[in-house]
């Protein structure tokens, strides 16, 4: 118990710490590496599950991605982003389902990913059916899953 409460107590401590780091590093990259839209991905596992993050910095479970640089290949972007965020290990066909403001959404099939165990970004990955998503889940993320699941005719 008393190992748990010190593991609970350094993680916290780290992750408070974290976040001065983490902004700066943000802001350092923001001016160095301008950041011209987004990448979402919408990554499918062989059984069709959907893999979702839970971020230190926001509340809900949500579809990996992030920002991409100036001259970055979008497909590149949400690839990499998938490597950081989910572990991602290897994976099937790519396919963009939308463009809109810069911003690109992807479907990633057949993804295998190896959750690390330490991230200052991502507290949790895990697989849920689309149908059936926790119910924490953010409500951008909930209107995103109820149109992928249209798009690729998963009702």
């Amino acid at each position: 118990m008393v190992v748990r409460y010190l593991k609970g107590l350094f993680l916290w401590s780290m992750h408070l710490a974290a976040v001065p780091y983490l902004w700066a590093r943000k802001q350092r990259l923001l001016r160095d590496h301008p950041i011209v839209g987004g990448v979402l991905a919408v990554p499918l596992t062989p059984t069709g599950e959907v893999v979702l993050v839970k971020l230190n910095y926001a509340k809900g479970w949500r579809f990996p991605g992030g920002g991409r640089e100036a001259g970055e290949n979008p497909e590149a972007a949400v690839l990499k982003e998938l490597r950081e965020e989910i572990g991602l290990t290897r994976h099937g066909v790519v396919e963009r389902l939308d463009d809109t403001d810069g911003s690109f959404l992807f479907v990633v099939r057949d993804v295998h990913y190896s959750a690390p165990s330490w991230s200052l970004e991502v507290r949790d990955v895990r697989a849920f059916s689309p149908h059936d998503a926790p119910s924490d889940v953010a409500d951008v993320t909930n209107r995103q899953l109820k149109m992928v699941r249209a798009l690729l005719k998963l009702d």
